[in-house]
Formats: structure tokens, C-alpha cells, sequence
């Protein structure tokens, strides 16, 4: 409730098959189209925005849906052109219950509805409604350590003030409508709580937090400041919280600006007088670092202290510098990265190692530092070949050189160099059978090697590249999905293809290579009508292009009609076969009824490149595309209705 949520996606390549009941409205009309979805908690109005998407839309479906395939459609209760600002259109669902909604994006390739979109939903209370947390009673306390901050977001729209507070305290005696939210402290803490991000411009604040619910004891801030934000909205600080239960009142006042949604951020930071709850090293727990994966620590270091953090003789027990601790474990020899690239605050100053024990005796020192890897300037050390065990990582606290107070700190393990990832051959991986649900495939690149990957003469033969494999198993014809989305940092080079054998032979292309559907920009293959068999995913290692390191692949199928032409090949859903795919600027198109044909060609930004007409055989032949840029296109034949392929074309201009 007063969230947002942001969907991005392209209408190319998009179909209307298992998309609603054949009795639906958009069963009926079986016109191509994606699909989002979310779920609600509570009666909530939602507003379903396409400001950004360039170009404008003019075609949508002015409905969203509950079940899949659709079943039932509800219409928008109103829409706007203007609310965008950009000429893109704004749907209103007001008074949505609980439950599921999906939400169905025409692709319209003669109109404008077509390629790249964006989508932005926002949550707000029910008209007539109260807010879920109009109670202290209806929210739970978040837990927030020392160095983390929480984002409380929220609509204050119908709130009410029963229940505020307990007779005779201050919420039990002044009716002012508030909603709620509640953290919780394990040690002493600093807390500021600030509305730097509410843009709804209110003059009036609950300036206290509570405790007790209803509302009992008020605590009251130390500072109240109004130019700590930037743009006016207030920031409150309360310098040394006990560990316990706090209850932030959000206060609704229309007259004040204070209604609608907004955001309160809560950040805690050391005690004023205090010390660090990782003061000591022999505090802290080790953290298990899984190779590929990132982790973040986070942590404050005023009030730290020098007290047992290294006997004396050793680098740190002689220094008397303050320093706070973390640690973590490693099962296998790994190559960690320690990043503070994440620290907001201008740190200039650090203990650039590693120790083995909290006595501080025996110090890894990383292989390089890099001052250039942050946006922020911050630093970066690299640790190569570190051994399994338990390590310990230092945070200075330095105040003459302004790295005091919170910090965040990222992590990551690799292979080791000379390290051979378990999925380095594809012989040596097992096959998953890909059923409804989507399989999530991980891994690393690094130390992958050559050999063999693939069979003599073959492809991946020459030129010998390096390559990790997965492996898939489907049982019916399917039209399979590959996603790099979760894999970041992004690679720049991929392997776009599949195989059959193992060493790696005969290439499988993909229908479709887009870089789009991936928020992040990193590639989507579509693979239309994979007969069923085992296939083998190819994970490419280029250190020249950044595809090198942790990755991410997701892969998902659905069912496609399983048809064959009379020598045997598959036929596509749409009817249509066009070969080669990828092709090499000449197709041939199979599958087309006797009489006149129309046949299109569009680029993905929905541009007509391409056009002939005539009087069809069972074969039309298009020659004419080696004058085309190489890339992704639609193929569109209009021939007693409308049906559409995919293609590549390698080779264009």
C-alpha cells in the first residue's frame, strides 16, 4: 500500500495462444498479447500507468483479469491521457480486493501498441477505505541492526485515530487520524527517521516515536531538522534508543499536505557513547561465503574502541587504531573480492587485509587495490587463492580521514585461478527434465576451459573457446525460454545457440535474441518448437567482454501443437516454417494457403522494411534481404487472417 511496482517488457513475438477461456473477451477477440501480474493484501485502488513507453501506445486493454488463462475480466473504472505527462495512457481500478490480477499488454504490429513498454502500478487506499495499518495492532515490528536502515511505505488516505492510544496518553488524548509502522532495536542505537523521499510536500509531523500499543510512553528527539533533506521534509534524531520495540506514527492531515503516500526511511547507527555491538572481534559470527554469490555487511563505526583486536606485536594490537569486525567462511579456495563501494559516507581511510584469528597475528594482504572499480571512489581489495577457512575483516574507524560512522561493505567469492568449475564439460552435467516450472541454472565461468566442449571440425571446435554446460530434457514439442536476467554484473557476449550432442555438434539457433526483456539488458533467447529431446546450454567465458564470473540463467517451456509436413519437419503453431533460421539474407517461407498472400517484414521498432504480394503455391520464395541490417525481424503473412514468425537475419548490411 503506496507502493509502486514497474513492469518493462516488448510486445514483439507475442501470441494469444492459452492466454484466456475461449468465452473470455480476450478469447474471443485472439488478439497476441503479454501478461504481468500482481497480488493484493487488502481492498486497494490501483493506478496501471504506461508513462515512459516510447513510442506512445494508442491501442490497450483497457481490463485486467483474474485467473490463466483469464476467466474473468474487470474494467478500468476510469483512465486518463494527461496524468503521464507523456501522452500515455493511466488506468484506474478502484476498490480491487484480495487476490491476484493480471494484467494483459496488446501487441498490435499495424497500430502503435508494439515493442518496447513500460508500466508503472501504484497502490493506494481503497476509496472509502482505511489504510492496513490504521492500527499499531495490525503492523510488525522489523528488526534492524546497527549500520542497516528499513523503508517504511505507505498510504495514509482514511486513516483514523481509534485504538491510537492508551486513555489519558497524548494519542489517547488528541483525535488525530495516524497510521503505523514499528521497529526493533538489539542494541543501544542512534536513529534518525526522515520523509526525504514523501513528495507530497507536507508542513505537519508526528515529531516522537512510541512506545506500547496502543501508544503509552511518547520519546521525543534530540534534533528535529528540516534541511538535512534537500528538498524541505523533516529528518528526526533520537541519539541513544535502548534495545526494544518503537512504534513511528505517520500523521494524516490534508490540510496540513500530510495525505497520500508517502516513504519514511529509519536509519540506526551506534549509540552516541556507546560502542558498536561488533566492537570486539571475538564478538562477531562468521558469515558462510558461497562462491558467486554477493553479500553485504553493513555497520557503524563510531564508538568503536581498540580493545582485543590484536595481541600486541601484531599489525592492528599495535596500531590503537578503533576497529570494528566481520567475518566469514570459506569451504574451498576462492579468490574474494572486498568492496566498499556501497558506503554513502566519503571513507578515505582503511586496514587493507585480512586477518586469520581475532589475535590479529597472521595477516593476508591482497593481491591489488583498486581505487577506480566504485563510482563513489571508494576502495576495492582483491584477495587471490584464499584457502577454505575463516577469515577476519577489519573496519578502521579514522575520523581525521572521514571514514567514521555507517559503511556497507560487498563481498564476492570466485573460483580460484587454475580452478576448473564443476560444469566445465559437458559430459560431466546432469540433465534436468524441464517441466511447467521455470529451471534456474547457476554457476561460474571463471577457469573454464576448452576441452571438449565440442566435436572435431564442430563449431565450438573452432575457434576453441572456453565454455561451462547445463543441461535440459523436455517431452513434447516446446517453445523454450533462456533468460540471463539474474546474472550480474551483465555479460557482453554469449553463446546463442543450443546443441543436441555431447561434444557439442550440431548447432540449435534460436528463433529470437533479445536484449530487452531482461530489466537489466541482458539476453533473452527464444527457441520455437524444440522437438523433444535433451539439449545442452552452452555458458560462454570471454574476460574481453566481461562474460566472466558469476552467472544466472533461467529456462522455461511451454507446449507447442506438435505437427509435422509431409517429409517430416516440425511445423510451427502459426503454420508457417521459414528457413534458414538464422538465415543469410534469403528465406523461404513453407505453409501457405492457395490464393492472394501479403507478406511484411518489420524491424523491432515496428517499422515495415520489407513487402510482396501475389498469388501463392504451398511455397513463396523472398530473396530480396541481404539489404537488411542484421538483426531480430517479424515476418507478418495476410492471407484470410493474419499469422506471424520470428527471424534472424545474420549476414545483412
Amino acid at each position: 500500500m503506496g507502493g509502486t511496482l514497474v513492469f518493462e517488457g516488448t510486445t514483439v513475438g507475442a501470441t494469444f495462444s492459452q492466454d484466456a477461456l475461449p468465452d473470455n473477451e480476450i478469447g474471443q477477440l485472439g488478439l497476441p498479447v503479454v501478461w504481468h501480474a500482481f497480488t493484493l493484501a487488502q481492498c486497494t485502488r490501483v493506478e496501471v500507468a504506461y508513462c515512459g513507453t516510447d513510442p506512445v501506445f494508442t491501442g490497450y486493454w483497457g481490463l485486467i483479469a483474474k485467473g490463466c488463462p483469464a476467466a474473468i475480466t474487470i474494467p478500468a473504472t476510469g483512465f486518463s491521457d494527461v496524468a503521464c505527462g507523456d501522452g500515455n495512457r493511466t488506468f484506474v481500478y478502484d476498490s480491487l480486493g484480495v487476490g491476484t490480477y493480471y494484467i494483459p499488454v496488446l501487441s498490435d504490429v499495424f497500430g502503435t501498441a508494439y515493442g518496447p513498454y513500460r508500466i508503472e502500478l501504484n497502490a493506494r487506499v481503497c476509496t472509502g477505505g482505511t489504510p492496513p495499518n490504521d492500527l499499531c495492532s495490525s503492523v510488525a515490528p522489523v528488526t534492524v541492526p546497527v549500520g542497516h536502515e528499513v523503508a517504511f511505505i505507505g498510504d495514509n488516505t482514511g486513516a483514523t485515530f481509534i485504538g491510537d492510544g492508551a486513555a489519558g496518553t497524548l494519542f489517547g488524548s488528541v483525535p488525530v487520524p495516524t497510521v503505523w509502522h514499528a521497529f526493533e532495536l538489539t542494541h543501544c542505537s542512534s536513529v534518525s527517521v526522515d520523509y526525504c523521499r514523501t513528495a507530497n510536500g507536507q508542513t505537519n509531523y508526528w515529531n516522537l516515536l512510541a512506545t506500547g500499543c496502543p501508544a503509552a510512553l511518547t520519546i521525543n528527539p534530540s534534533q528535529i531538522l528540516d534541511d538535512e533533506c534537500g528538498n524541505g521534509m523533516r529528518t528526526l534524531f533520537f541519539a541513544s534508543l535502548q534495545p526494544g520495540i518503537y512504534y513511528v506514527p505517520v500523521i494524516y492531515d490534508p490540510f496540513a499536505g500530510a495525505a497520500g503516500p508517502y516513504v519514511v526511511d529509519v536509519r540506526v547507527g551506534t549509540c552516541f557513547g556507546g560502542t558498536p555491538p561488533n566492537d570486539l572481534c571475538a564478538a562477531v559470527v562468521p558469515d558462510n561465503l558461497v562462491l558467486g554469490v554477493a553479500a553485504t555487511l553493513k555497520g557503524d563505526t563510531r564508538g568503536a574502541t581498540n580493545d582485543a583486536d590484536g595481541l600486541p606485536g601484531s599489525i592492528i594490537g599495535s596500531s590503537a587504531l578503533a576497529t570494528v569486525w566481520h567475518a566469514f567462511t570459506l569451504e574451498q579456495c576462492a579468490r574474494v573480492t572486498v568492496d566498499y563501494c556501497p558506503t554513502e559516507l566519503p571513507y578515505a581511510s582503511y586496514w587493507d587485509l585480512l586477518v586469520r584469528g581475532c589475535d590479529a597475528t597472521d595477516v593476508v594482504t591482497p593481491v591489488f587495490i583498486q581505487v577506480d572499480q566504485c563510482d563513489s571512489g571508494r576502495r576495492t581489495l582483491v584477495f587471490d587463492a584464499l584457502e577454505a577457512g575463516t577469515y577476519y575483516l577489519p573496519v578502521l574507524l579514522d575520523a581525521f580521514n572521514g571514514s567514521v560512522g555507517r559503511y556497507a561493505i560487498e563481498l564476492l567469492a570466485i573460483n580460484c585461478e587454475g580452478d576448473v568449475p564443476v560444469n566445465d564439460n559437458c559430459s560431466d552435467v546432469p540433465v534436468v527434465s524441464l517441466g511447467s516450472d521455470t529451471v534456474v541454472f547457476d554457476g561460474n565461468t571463471t577457469g573454464a576451459t576448452n576441452a571438449g566442449d565440442g566435436a572435431p571440425g564442430s563449431l565450438l571446435d573452432d575457434p576453441a573457446v572456453p565454455t561451462v554446460w547445463h543441461a535440459f530434457s523436455i517431452g513434447a514439442c516446446s517453445n523454450v525460454r533462456i533468460a540471463y536476467c539474474g546474472t550480474i554484473p551483465v555479460f557482453g557476449n554469449y553463446w546463442d545457440l543450443l546443441f543436441r550432442d555431447c561434444p557439442a555438434e550440431g548447432p540449435v539457433f534460436p528463433s529470437d535474441i533479445n536484449d530487452a526483456l531482461c530489466a537489466s539488458g541482458a539476453r533473452t533467447l527464444l527457441f520455437d518448437s524444440l522437438a523433444a529431446d535433451t539439449y545442452y546450454l552452452p555458458v560462454l567465458l570471454d574476460a574481453f567482454t566481461g562474460a566472466r564470473g558469476p552467472y544466472e540463467v533461467s529456462v522455461s517451456a511451454s507446449f507447442c501443437d506438435l505437427q509435422t509436413d509431409a517429409a517430416g519437419r516440425l511445423i510451427p503453431p502459426s503454420g508457417l516454417r521459414v528457413y534458414p533460421v538464422p538465415s543469410d539474407g534469403a528465406i523461404t517461407v513453407e505453409g501457405l494457403r492457395a490464393g492472394p498472400y501479403r507478406i511484411s517484414v518489420f524491424d523491432t521498432g515496428g517499422r515495415m522494411v520489407e513487402a510482396r504480394t501475389g498469388i501463392s503455391t504451398p511455397t513463396a520464395q523472398l530473396c530480396d534481404l541481404q539489404h537488411l541490417p542484421a538483426g531480430t525481424y517479424l515476418l507478418v503473412v495476410e492471407q484470410e487472417g493474419t499469422r506471424e514468425r520470428r527471424m534472424i537475419v545474420r549476414s545483412g548490411q
